[in-house]
């Protein structure tokens, strides 16, 4: 509705949207990766199953696209060492890591549309480059519905929307 464009960083454990990746590449939008299956990192997950979990979503966005990304961001739970040590091997294997700086609260499902607004513009508030870090999906119907909103308020002040590229 406002031609703006966003970037996706999908994962493969939710299959269900699997289709969806070349519908959001053929709008224009942006793919990333987070994850194959991996929603978490832990102390257990070694840096060669990260590897192989983002090739296999890596591949699964190529074939849908023909585009091979190297965008990429974490799974949840991850410590700064393990952030620091993740981000220097994706590095060396051309990988660009990129993460949120702003968030809706969208995980909290007790939140209303206005409330999840409100999360976005306060969360916003006072920086000059911004990744909002917002969920998409059948349990997300707020985030989606409150998307307008957060929308409209931000264009209203002014703010650029740009996609990520490599």
């Amino acid at each position: 509705k406002y031609q703006i464009k966003a970037t996706f960083f999908v994962s493969g454990k939710d299959g269900d949207y699997l289709d969806m990746i070349k519908t959001i590449y053929n709008h224009g939008h942006a793919l990333g990766i987070h994850s194959y299956h991996l929603s978490s990192i832990d102390a257990n997950t070694t840096i060669d199953q990260y590897e192989k979990d983002i090739t296999i979503m890596q591949g699964i966005i190529k074939e849908s696209t023909s585009v091979e990304t190297h965008l990429l961001r974490f799974p949840d739970n991850m410590n700064g060492v393990q952030i620091q040590e993740y981000t220097a091997f994706m590095k060396e294997k051309g990988f660009q890591y990129y993460d949120w700086n702003a968030y809706i609260q969208d995980l909290n499902p007790t939140l209303t549309t206005e409330q999840l607004k409100e999360c976005a513009l306060r969360s916003i508030k006072g920086k000059s480059n911004v990744i909002l870090w917002m969920h998409n999906g059948a349990s997300h119907v707020k985030t989606a519905e409150a998307l307008e909103d957060i929308l409209l308020a931000l264009i209203a002040q002014g703010w650029e929307f740009r996609i990520i590229q490599e």
